[in-house]
């Protein structure tokens, strides 16, 4: 067998130690290349993350809530709101309004009284059972504030007003009833009255409209929105100075009536609007253009009616119309009446 010189040897090891240092070489500069496109993603990746986590808290929003809008005078009811991500403490405060008390229940199941534009240490509760009392307002609205602080701080982090309209149906509305259709909010004018068509078998009915008009001072926005709610008060009688009184059937031999409220829920003061009534007896009354109504302002009507000759249960409902209403849902209520001998 053929000997490989020595000399031989060392020049191949060299030669093979050359080529494998060069394809190394190589390796380490393609790996290098894709290292420089993977890493900025990767820190970049980091950033972001870290930025959310950082900036989480500033975009958490206080949403507070109660079951109803509309709560009866010295019946009692809950706020809630949602919980932050973060340690600290939720208070309570609601504003003076004549007339107005509230209680609310603290952390040891006890009523106690709180007075208004006092701030209420909830501590880390998400809700609050409250009752108020009003004497002096058949409607009144009630504006709160809950606010939100972070632990170690003194600023709110968060704070969101509401406000909930109480109702006390045991204050009569008598002097501050302004008839349809008034020049101006404050001066009434002669009251309306409708003969629908006859029907053969009795004498035509006539209907009697009486609006109330109640103001909370509201500021219109022009970029915001119209929203016109009609709700149902009660059913009744109506006497011939024109006071209304509420009860659970109406006498065919008495002026029945049903009030209603009909209310701008928007941000926007809406344009001028009317609404159409289907009364017992098969009334059909479509009343005139009325006055706009301004945010959280309503108007509280009642429409009396006769001529009723029959005994039973009668349908009732009321529709307003207003040109450009956001949304039309809550623009209609229907319920029924149940006329007695």
């Amino acid at each position: 067998m053929n000997q490989v010189p020595e000399e031989q040897k060392t020049a191949l090891t060299k030669t093979f130690a050359i080529v494998g240092f060069t394809a190394l070489l190589i390796f380490v500069v393609w790996l290098a290349v894709q290292l420089v496109g993977v890493i900025p993603g990767a820190f970049s990746s980091l950033a972001s993350l870290a930025d959310s986590v950082y900036n989480y808290d500033a975009k958490q929003e206080l949403v507070v809530s109660t079951g109803n809008s509309v709560v009866n005078a010295g019946e009692a009811f809950t706020i809630t709101w949602s919980e932050m991500k973060t340690g600290g403490v939720y208070t309570f405060m609601y504003t003076c309004t004549e007339g107005v008390a509230l209680d609310v229940k603290n952390s040891e199941g006890k009523v106690v009284s709180l007075a208004c534009n006092d701030t209420l240490d909830l501590g880390n509760a998400t809700s609050l059972e409250a009752l108020v009392a009003s004497e002096k307002y058949r409607f009144v609205d009630i504006p709160y504030t809950i606010t939100f602080t972070k632990v170690d701080t003194t600023e709110a982090f968060r704070t969101t007003s509401k406000t909930i309209t109480i109702v006390n149906a045991t204050v009569p509305t008598t002097g501050s009833v302004v008839v349809t259709e008034p020049t101006t909010p404050s001066v009434p004018t002669t009251p309306v009255v409708v003969t629908p068509t006859p029907k053969p078998t009795y004498v035509p009915p006539k209907t009697t409209t009486v609006r109330t008009l109640v103001y909370n001072t509201p500021v219109s926005n022009p970029n915001g929105y119209t929203d016109l709610q009609v709700t149902l008060i009660g059913v009744g009688s109506i006497s011939s100075t024109k006071v209304f009184t509420l009860s659970k059937t109406i006498d065919i031999d008495t002026t029945g009536a049903i009030q209603f409220e009909v209310k701008n829920i928007g941000t926007k003061t809406s344009g001028t609007w009317n609404y159409i009534a289907h009364l017992p007896g098969d009334i059909t009354y479509t009343s005139p253009m009325q006055v706009v109504l301004k945010p959280q302002e309503r108007a509280i009507i009642t429409l009396g009616f006769n001529g009723v000759d029959d005994n039973g249960t009668e349908n009732i409902d009321v529709t307003a119309i207003a040109v450009g209403d956001s949304k039309t849902t809550n623009n209609i209520f229907v319920s029924s009446v149940q006329i007695v001998d």
